[in-house]
């Protein structure tokens, strides 16, 4: 078993792994409101994992003008706000694509910019405080869009403090053969 300053290391590893990715989800979040706070009429679709995603405006324009999917209300933290989004596997992309071929579409990395939309923000609003913010149940989240969500959620759920040293490296086995699916 490796020690590190006392501690065994998957107690180290498990505590860096869960800090990484509340900063990662903050970053992101908050950099996603900042451009959703200045768009104009514009649908922008983000690349998570195996799912592509719209927020806020985008997705009130998605749902109003390309597919009628669910919408996720979620409160952030971080940034002290409630989020709405809808997501859809990356495998349907193409056939949203062709929705919306009359459109200017635009991808740069790991986002898809669909413009040439009119949005109305106090029907934005009316839209989104209509929405229920989703709930947890019995410690997990009740509908975790993405296969890096679940993850995330199972980490936060995991109580480090009450477990032992070997249920912290078998927690930690079981996230790493996730992640390499």
């Amino acid at each position: 078993m490796i020690i590190y300053n006392g501690l065994f290391l998957p107690i180290v590893l498990f505590v860096y792994l869960r800090e990484a990715l509340n900063f990662f989800e903050k970053m992101r979040i908050s950099e996603i409101l900042k451009k959703e706070g200045k768009n104009t009429g514009s649908i922008f679709l983000f690349k998570e994992g195996l799912f592509w995603r719209a927020y806020e405006h985008s997705a009130f324009l998605f749902v109003q003008h390309i597919k009628k999917y669910s919408i996720t209300k979620k409160y952030y933290k971080n940034v002290n706000t409630e989020v709405v989004y809808c997501g859809f596997p990356e495998n349907t992309l193409n056939e949203i694509l062709k929705l919306v071929e009359n459109k200017t579409i635009s991808k740069k990395d790991k986002q898809i910019i669909i413009s040439g939309f009119d949005i109305n923000k106090q029907e934005f609003e009316k839209w989104k405080g209509g929405i229920a913010a989703y709930q947890k149940s019995e410690g997990m989240a009740s509908s975790p869009c993405s296969h890096y969500e679940k993850i995330i959620e199972k980490i936060k759920m995991f109580g480090v403090v009450n477990k032992t040293p070997i249920e912290c490296q078998q927690f930690l086995i079981e996230l790493q053969s996730e992640l390499s699916l």
